[in-house]
């Protein structure tokens, strides 16, 4: 009986792997696509080509930070409310960056990466609770190859 219950716990941490993977996808687009767009986007924004550039790279900042920030919450709060925190504050990031003002701009990058942040080590705490020690290295390195395939949707998306 107990071997089943931990079957089933192992069916449902994979399931929510294969639901981390396509935010940690998302995490790559959001990341890369900014890219592709800056002579839209600054004129967007109403800034030269230097002042997106700021207005993106904003992004790694709190993403540095907040990967430590993802790691203690995942280990304190488990994956459903840290991937879903991460979830919700790319979105609001991503809403905030659809304003055409530069602060709302700067805002938004800050937010998605702290959001994003939540993405890889959130999917590799869900693949070492679904995947056995024989084959966690398959599932991690099958994460970080998804999410390269989101950077390199972020040019046509």
């Amino acid at each position: 009986m107990d071997h089943t219950l931990t079957k089933s716990h192992t069916k449902y941490y994979v399931i929510a792997w294969v639901f981390g993977l396509l935010f940690y996808f998302l995490d790559y687009v959001i990341r890369s696509a900014p890219a592709v767009m800056i002579p839209e986007l600054s004129s967007n924004f109403h800034v030269s080509s230097i002042g997106l550039v700021t207005i993106v790279g904003t992004y790694y900042y709190t993403y540095s930070i907040c990967s430590l920030i993802a790691g203690m919450a995942l280990d304190r709060f488990g994956a459903k409310y840290s991937l879903f925190a991460g979830a919700f504050i790319l979105g609001l990031g991503c809403l905030l960056f659809l304003i055409s003002s530069q602060f709302a701009g700067t805002a938004g990058r800050l937010l998605q990466g702290a959001g994003c942040a939540f993405a890889f080590p959130g999917c590799v705490y869900l693949a070492s609770k679904g995947f056995s020690a024989k084959s966690l290295a398959t599932a991690i390195g099958f994460t970080q190859c998804f999410g390269m395939l989101g950077g390199s949707a972020g040019q046509f998306i």
